[in-house]
């Protein structure tokens, strides 16, 4: 859910649709229906505060390549050196763009001071849209968390959502392995079947051909076992390809095929990474679809590989 202030006037809408209600201009009592229409999914959803432009500023700064791996910390560090303000005083946001040189990079900053839009921020928690994000522009690299309770509420509603699904597979764990011990007790009866029939003199030759084909079927049981993906690999090898940026909304395996709903950031770069790691082949996006300024849902089908994670 996207909030837009334009001199004064405050439009809210979804982030990606053309219409908008501006709830600045007004009367009270359609502020509150445009309220009520949205308070319940901002209960559950990121809200965003988009600053109007006049009061974010920008500068470019020159900086050692090395800064690029944790570069809003290095931003932090030094922004008193390129702003007169501290950096609990403003809102900001950096973006690294190549510079020509191997050494250095060259950082785009944005900011705007906090007591500027504190009057904002007030006015949508009085319509019951308190903003989780100030957004300074166009990209995650603009989208500046407010570190709410909604937003520490939500991380550990993923993690709750994850444990569901390792719960889910151990239990298929565990089926398989009362599959496999019921397998070998059979093998086991019907070698004793034929101890039994030898002595009542039937016949040797059909006794023998029975319990070669069950293990041979058996075999095949555990050698197609043996080519599959571990559950617990798999979990972890997820686990590793995807940052805390994105989670599995859905996950479900039939045999060697899976389904799959991702919410990640719009860039993309969640499901490039799923699409290079060697235990998924064939991944194919069927559907996307955006849930705000900051993730989308992607629906995927993939195949498990032969090689294990």
């Amino acid at each position: 859910m996207l909030i837009e202030v334009r001199d004064q006037e405050y439009l809210i809408g979804d982030l990606d649709a053309d219409r908008s209600f501006d709830a600045g201009s007004y009367p009270d009592a359609f502020v509150d229906r445009i309220s009520s229409q949205h308070r319940e999914r901002a209960l559950t959803s990121p809200v965003v505060l988009r600053a109007p432009r006049t009061l974010i500023l920008s500068q470019t700064v020159d900086l050692p390549r090395e800064a690029e791996a944790d570069l809003n910390s290095a931003v932090r560090f030094g922004l008193t050196s390129w702003s007169p303000f501290e950096p609990s005083e403003v809102y900001f946001g950096a973006c690294a763009k190549h510079s020509g040189r191997p050494d250095k990079i060259v950082a785009e900053i944005r900011y705007t001071l906090k007591t500027d839009v504190a009057g904002m921020i007030a006015r949508c928690t009085d319509l019951g849209l308190a903003p989780d994000y100030i957004d300074l522009g166009t990209g995650a690299a603009w989208q500046i968390s407010l570190d709410t309770e909604k937003l520490r509420m939500l991380r550990r509603t993923r993690r709750t959502d994850l444990g569901l699904v390792v719960a889910g597979l151990i239990g298929v764990l565990i089926v398989l392995g009362i599959v496999a011990y019921r397998q070998e007790q059979a093998i086991e009866v019907l070698r004793r079947q034929i101890s039994m029939q030898l002595s009542e003199r039937q016949s040797e030759a059909e006794l023998l051909r029975k319990a070669e084909s069950l293990e041979a079927r058996n075999g095949l049981v555990r050698r197609q076992r043996a080519g599959q993906v571990d559950a617990f690999s798999f979990l972890s090898a997820l686990a590793t390809g995807l940052d805390d940026q994105a989670w599995f909304a859905e996950l479900a395996l039939t045999g060697q095929k899976g389904r799959a709903t991702v919410v990640a950031p719009p860039d993309g770069d969640a499901i490039r990474r799923l699409e290079q790691t060697s235990f998924l082949a064939d991944l194919r996006t069927l559907s996307v679809r955006p849930l705000s300024a900051v993730s989308r849902s992607y629906e995927i089908e993939f195949r498990l590989a032969r090689e294990k994670p």
